[in-house]
């Protein structure tokens, strides 16, 4: 079974590698940008074999510009605990910001601060959005506080057992936390999230099948969009089998 699933995780390294560095060399167009269904339908065919690389090359260039619209990243720790299991592939939307600020609980895909870059941290995180510009944040007796008043939380692994704040967020940032929240390097040691660093926002973990699922209620995703992930879950389920045969 973990041959399985490293020969799938492969896959997408692969994927993503072609995506990030053949792609973006055709992104220079001045088409818009495709829907995330276009590019979800383009991440399922190039997965499972049905475009290969010379036909992709030679797509429209609109879907060139998937990269801006998509990514797949791997979660490497357990930090999001009990939502983002060690090891679990989730699908980033990077347009979910161009028309509305992030939004509390949101999951969002971040690149590391100046204190984290000073800590010799180059890849992005992940983490749960909790404060926005102007609250007032603390987290005291196992429960965190917005301007006074308790966040209910069901999603967390267990009650955080320490203390932090009240601290106020600055204009144009964030306080993140790990659901994990006595296993997490977050906000509560590092500080904020300015929003220019933040990359997109988690819809949906894909892989391993056994953890997949749209994330929260995805409210932001219209139907057409749920359609196509739910399509590439099934794929990938059927790709896994394929696999195990």
């Amino acid at each position: 079974m973990s041959d399985i699933k490293n020969s799938i995780a492969a896959a997408f390294l692969g994927l993503g590698l072609f995506w990030t560095n053949a792609l973006p060399s055709l992104a220079d167009s001045p088409e818009p940008l495709p829907t995330k269904s276009e590019c979800i339908n383009l991440f399922v065919s190039t997965l499972t074999g049905l475009l290969s690389t010379r036909e992709l090359e030679t797509l429209p260039l609109s879907l060139s510009r998937c990269p801006e619209v998509l990514e797949t990243r791997y979660m490497a720790s357990g930090s999001m605990e009990p939502t983002l299991p060690i090891n679990v592939h989730i699908l980033v939307d990077k347009t979910a910001y161009t028309s509305q600020p992030p939004q509390r609980r949101d999951i969002i895909l971040f690149q590391p601060t100046p204190t984290l870059r000073e800590q010799n941290f180059t890849d992005p995180f992940l983490h749960r959005l909790i404060g926005l510009p102007g609250e007032t944040v603390a987290v005291k007796d196992g429960l965190v506080y917005i301007n006074g008043q308790p966040l209910l939380e069901e999603y967390i692994e267990e009650a955080p057992e320490y203390q932090y704040g009240p601290v106020v967020v600055p204009d144009n940032h964030y306080l993140v936390l790990g659901d994990n929240r006595n296993n997490s390097y977050d906000s509560h040691y590092w500080g904020f999230v300015n929003q220019d660093l933040i990359i997109g926002k988690a819809i949906a973990t894909i892989y391993p099948t056994e953890h997949q699922k749209l994330l929260d209620d995805a409210n932001s995703l219209d139907e057409e969009t749920k359609a196509s992930v739910f399509r590439l879950m099934e794929n990938l389920s059927s790709l896994h089998e394929k696999l195990s045969e």
